[in-house]
């Protein structure tokens, strides 16, 4: 059964996957976006892991976003043609608002009207 707990991508399903030895031939053995999980399932199920391709978009999107990207970085990260799609990875987390604040400094500052604490 997939909890939110066994749904979340974290560093010790990512070694596990990382870790797992790679047979010669194509870096991707699958020909179709669905033959993925042929592969994949028997594979977390083996390991004990909950890990879905999709789970690796919302951590890429959400990784963006904490980094410090913009919409149109993600949109093109994610392959996403409307920006209402990567609208759901911009969270707007304090600390990356007050970072970002930090970085463009404030707006009287950038007009010379005086600086903010």
């Amino acid at each position: 059964m997939v909890t939110p707990e066994s749904a979340k991508v974290v560093p010790s399903k990512i070694l596990l996957l990382a870790n797992e030895p790679i047979t010669k031939g194509l870096l991707f053995p699958w020909q179709t976006r669905y033959g993925v999980y042929k592969w994949l399932r028997p594979l977390c199920r083996r390991l004990g892991v909950t890990f879905t391709p999709h789970m690796t978009r919302h951590f890429l999107g959400k990784r963006l976003n904490l980094s410090g990207a913009g919409l149109k970085t993600i949109m093109e990260a994610l392959d996403h043609a409307d920006g209402t799609s990567s609208l759901r990875y911009q969270d707007a987390d304090v600390e990356i608002v007050r970072d970002t604040l930090r970085k463009a400094g404030t707006l009287g500052n950038v007009m010379g009207k005086g600086s903010r604490p």
